[in-house]
């Protein structure tokens, strides 16, 4: 009975294996970098879309602000010339407004602070495809069968300029091996 037992155990440990054989971090790490550049870019459109609402708040205020503004004086000249019954829905229109600029400067606010979630959340984000991007240049591309030329093969499909890592790629390496250095040199 125990080597039957054995005998299984072997088995699935081969089935795992070649399981594990058969994934190609290659192909692992281009699929995580498509994901990554969607999701990006479905929170840059996010972003947008706060910028534009953001704009819309503001010229709202803005409208609303001029229209107090203009109330003043019309309030004023109701008041001096003794008219009571003009003046008080004249008061009513603009405490509304006070309101309503009250309420559009606390969606602003609102706005703002999302916008500034969104970005930080973009900003991590790219430093993680970043991060990414590098570890497949550290893997480096398997050779295709009966291609001497095969360098950048990897990376070729995932960036559209053509470029192998591009210069924000040499600066950023050349900045961690500068810190490196420094650290290994001590202060």
């Amino acid at each position: 009975m125990g080597i039957i037992q054995r005998l299984i155990r072997l088995c699935k440990a081969d089935l795992n294996a070649a399981v594990d054989h058969m994934e190609d971090q290659r192909v692992l790490l281009k699929q995580y970098i498509r994901d990554m550049q969607a999701s990006l870019g479905k929170k840059q459109t996010a972003v947008r879309e706060l910028n534009r609402r953001c704009d819309q708040t503001n010229r709202s205020l803005k409208r609303c602000r001029e229209e107090m503004n203009a109330l003043d004086p019309e309030i004023t000249t109701a008041i001096q010339k003794a008219r009571d019954d003009l003046a008080r829905p004249l008061i009513r229109r603009h405490q509304l407004l006070g309101r309503r600029g009250s309420l559009l400067e606390r969606q602003i606010e609102d706005l703002t602070i999302e916008h500034q979630r969104q970005m930080g959340m973009i900003a991590e984000q790219r430093q993680a495809l970043e991060a990414i991007r590098l570890r497949a240049m550290a893997i480096g591309p398997r050779p295709p069968a009966g291609e001497e030329n095969w360098e950048g093969a990897i990376l070729d499909d995932m960036d559209p300029s053509g470029q192998v890592g591009g210069d924000e790629a040499v600066e950023l390496e050349l900045i961690q091996r500068k810190a490196a250095l420094q650290s290994a040199a001590g202060p």
